[in-house]
């Protein structure tokens, strides 16, 4: 499903995701897709996401890796960016301990 939310700063163009192992035909909103294929750059966090998501950019920069994204008017896009949450919340309720990962693609080289 592909959802616009506002957030602080304006739209975020999102997608939830349910990995399948074989792809469903497309159903009004809900429609088949992949994770682009490439390099990503990831880790677990627990915790706050932005925080989480701020430590893998300023990782990814200071090695001076590129992302692979491009900026429009409405800010800055990526081509693949996904969040995985490992932690099943039946299990452990509480938001702060679940282990998240965030990956990011990085640019062909």
């Amino acid at each position: 499903m592909r959802y616009h939310v506002i957030d602080m700063r304006g739209f975020m163009d999102i997608s939830y995701c349910i990995p399948v192992r074989k792809a469903s035909p497309d159903n009004g909103n809900i429609k088949a897709d992949v994770v682009p294929a490439g390099r990503y750059a990831s880790l677990i966090y627990s915790g706050g996401g932005i925080s989480g998501n701020r430590a893998l950019i300023e990782w990814v920069r200071a090695q001076g890796i590129d992302f692979d994204r491009w900026d429009t008017e409405e800010g800055d896009n990526f081509r693949g960016r996904y969040e995985t949450f490992l932690t099943d919340p039946k299990i452990e309720p509480r938001k702060s301990k679940w282990q998240i990962k965030v990956a990011i693609k990085v640019a062909d080289k």
